[in-house]
């Protein structure tokens, strides 16, 4: 046992030390550049207004950005846990927070990222008027808390002023611990989501892996029990890391797919469940744990009321109609539960004092010092240093004494392993068998797993079959294609339509995901797409219509099937010989790049804002809007149609390819043939990919006027 105490206070001490580590990189001080990296510290650039109460009743709910600049706004002057409750107070308002930078000459005309290491409860981003994204869900009719996630907004180079005032506004739902920390920054983008992603693991991921422990004690200890029934400790003891797992499950609930916005179960009752319910059952399984421990005699009187005051308690938090009330009732509950957990630890000290008890007791009271002791750093740490960018220390505090009783319980255990020698043996002859079994399953599984690797292939030669270069040379048109798919099958596809040499229309699509499902889509998205256009060629239909009429039909002929469609389609109408007019209509799909021949620079084709493009193809109950857009090419005047595997396709760095390094090629490249434009491009890509892996498909088209 001594061994097993040493290595605990020595996991108890890096704890510390890292989340120490933390703390120290996390609170950065406003405008102070402790890294080589370019960054500008925004802790002291915070400003902040409190919404009005509206005539709804709600503060500040309906108001958008058009009326933030209207608000009087005052300096922030901490940013510390809980400072913006204090200003809102427990009755949930809107606040609108106001930041405003200039950029320094090494952020200027560059992608970058603003993070905000701890943001709550619920917020939306605006920059210079923009709107960014946003955290969690601010409507309290269908609430969602933004999670412990540091959070991370992307700022596109066009959306930023290189000189002058950039200005940032936040809608913040202020609620509960409402709260902005310290360490806001604006930097480079694989910079910022470095400490973002950092941020996020020491504030949320990094109790993901306790969940493993406590999942594998459960389990562990009601097999125990299955075994030893009269053992009712490891009930208790497996029942605590039961709750223990849905409490800590709140910390990473922005990861958790099935919670509000994100499925089916309502955010409310998750919060009811994790921090309120779970918390009760683990306070009342802890005091039956203790008493079972000491092997002290529990009255049933005892029992029944404890477990009457817990019932309370929970049926009281599902009572509950809405958070706000659900946070003025918590408190109280979780007072009771705390009173009681507490005269039960005053048990343990009282049985120190007894011979007959003195050594279970002194194991239980060693056992609870590391959540007692991580339990009061909170306390210090939160409530009076009001620091929020150090990870909780009693989780680590739980978890060492879940540990510590795991390892108590299974050196007990050990010892009646002697009675067991002969299941032992019995169990090894079980394990001979079932190893030559999963051999031969394992033979059997290679087998079909080549049958599978041959279906893949031979659809691979399908989809090449369907989708190639043109085997005809068109009149005016210099034509290269380049066709990567990630893995042997692609979710990329592409055609062109055309009445003998005459081209008049292009396709090209991307399958949602990878592998052969996307290739099935593409073959039978491909059938919908061919017949249409050709039917809007002889009718001449507009593109627009004849998007949206795709869009209808793949989703009727898919089914089931979840992939959805990103595309663009062209239509080619010759004017003479040096001319032609070219319409194209995109759905959620990257804009092609047309590079001017006269006054050799690139642009990249959007849609008019007052009209624009929006909504890919094949995703039911989702409004699409379809826009087409007019251009004229003249000779020598270059098209590249490309997927996103191109432009986001990252190196090591997490740099992305970008529209900008395409804009380059094509400038230094563009008066060469289609085909050296193509190889320029492949080459740029693959230099600045270099080592690193490839995420997507990626297909381009380059298209010259001749």
């Amino acid at each position: 046992m001594k061994r097993t105490f040493f290595l605990l206070l020595t996991i108890l001490f890096f704890s510390f030390i890292s989340c120490s580590n933390v703390s120290d990189s996390n609170n950065a001080k406003s405008g102070t550049q402790n890294t080589s990296k370019p960054r500008i510290y925004l802790d002291n650039s915070v400003y902040y207004s409190i919404c009005d109460e509206g005539e709804d009743g709600s503060w500040g709910l309906n108001t958008t950005i058009n009326d933030a600049p209207s608000y009087e706004y005052t300096h922030l002057e901490q940013l510390q846990f809980r400072n913006l409750s204090d200003l809102a107070g427990p009755t949930g308002k809107f606040l609108w927070l106001k930041i405003q930078f200039e950029l320094i000459p090494e952020l200027q005309n560059e992608d970058l990222s603003l993070v905000i290491p701890y943001l709550h409860f619920a917020d939306e981003l605006y920059l210079n008027g923009r709107f960014i994204d946003d955290y969690g869900i601010t409507d309290p009719e269908s609430l969602q808390e933004a999670g412990y996630t540091s959070h991370l907004f992307d700022f596109p180079e066009e959306f930023l002023n290189q000189t002058g005032v950039n200005t940032i506004y936040i809608k913040v739902y202020a609620i509960g611990f409402a709260t902005i920390s310290p360490g806001v920054f604006v930097g480079l983008r694989h910079d910022a989501w470095a400490v973002s992603d950092n941020a996020s693991f020491w504030q949320s991921r990094i109790y993901m892996p306790f969940e493993g422990v406590m999942f594998a004690s459960f389990i562990l200890f009601v097999v125990f029990f299955l075994f030893h029934k009269k053992q009712r400790v490891y009930l208790f003891f497996a029942l605590i890391n039961l709750f223990s797992i849905f409490f800590f499950s709140f910390f990473y609930i922005g990861d958790l797919p099935w919670i509000g916005f994100h499925g089916n179960v309502p955010f409310l009752f998750f919060v009811k469940a994790t921090r309120c319910i779970s918390f009760f059952g683990m306070e009342f399984m802890s005091v039956l744990f203790i008493f079972e421990f000491l092997r002290l005699r529990h009255h049933k009187v005892e029992i029944i009321l404890r477990g009457l005051a817990s019932f309370l308690c929970i049926t009281f938090t599902l009572l509950m109609p809405d958070y706000i009330s659900l946070i003025k009732i918590t408190p109280l509950l979780l007072g009771i539960s705390a009173i009681d957990l507490f005269l039960s630890f005053i048990t343990i000290i009282g049985n120190l004092f007894y011979p007959q008890k003195r050594k279970l007791a002194l194991y239980l009271f060693i056992g609870a010092m590391p959540l007692v002791i991580s339990a009061i750093c909170d306390v210090i740490i939160k409530g009076f240093m009001r620091n929020i960018n150090v990870p909780y220390i009693s989780m680590f505090g739980w978890q060492i004494t879940i540990i510590f009783f795991f390892i108590y319980f299974s050196m007990q255990y050990r010892r009646l392993s002697t009675r067991l020698e002969y299941l032992n043996t019995e169990l090894e002859n079980e394990v001979e068998l079932q190893t030559r079994q999963l051999t031969k399953a394992n033979e059997r599984l290679d087998s079909e797993m080549k049958i599978a690797q041959q279906d893949i292939k031979a659809a691979a030669r399908v989809q090449k079959k369907l989708f190639h270069p043109p085997e005809t040379d068109f009149s005016h048109w210099d034509i290269a294609v380049a066709y990567k798919p990630l893995s042997i099958v692609s979710g990329d596809f592409y055609n062109f339509y055309s009445m003998g040499t005459d081209l008049y229309g292009v396709s090209l699509f991307d399958a949602s995901g990878h592998g052969v499902a996307a290739s099935l889509v593409t073959m039978l998205a491909e059938n919908i797409i061919q017949s249409n256009i050709r039917d809007a060629h002889i009718y001449g239909e507009d593109l627009s219509v004849t998007l949206e009429r795709i869009n209808s039909h793949f989703i009727a002929a898919k089914g089931d099937v979840e992939n959805y469609l990103t595309g663009l389609l062209l239509r080619i109408t010759e004017q003479n010989d040096d001319e032609c007019t070219v319409s194209l209509v995109g759905a959620a799909h990257p804009f092609p790049e047309l590079y001017h021949a006269d006054e050799k620079y690139s642009e990249e084709i959007l849609p008019d804002a007052e009209s624009p493009s929006f909504g890919p193809i094949g995703m039911e109950m989702i409004e699409v809007h379809y826009s087409p857009i007019d251009l004229t090419m003249k000779k020598d005047d270059v098209l590249v149609l490309f997927t996103d595997g191109l432009v986001e396709a990252m190196n090591s760095q997490r740099v992305e390819f970008g529209r900008k390094e395409l804009k380059n090629i094509l400038k230094e490249s563009g008066s060469f043939s289609a085909q050296t434009i193509l190889h320029d491009i492949l080459q740029g890509l693959s230099a600045h990919v270099g080592m690193a892996d490839h995420t997507d498909d990626v297909t381009v088209i380059v298209m010259k006027r001749k």
